[in-house]
């Protein structure tokens, strides 16, 4: 792949992963009835994507 995909792609899990953040884990922060499975899940899924962005991010500066 081409190092301007390999950053696009990295930005788009790493916008992915602070969306995923804002609306999984802040909003069942926020609901009354707090659920820690829905939490931990939403925890998962956030770190999930950053950890992918990582991945990408470090190959596309091994690219260049």
């Amino acid at each position: 792949m081409k190092t301007s995909t390999l950053e696009n792609l990295a930005k788009f899990f790493y916008d992915s992963g602070k969306v995923s953040f804002a609306v999984l884990v802040i909003g069942v922060i926020a609901r009354k009835p707090f659920a820690s499975s829905d939490l931990l899940w939403g925890s998962v899924l956030t770190l999930l994507f950053l950890f992918i962005a990582i991945i990408i991010d470090e190959l596309k500066k091994e690219r260049t």
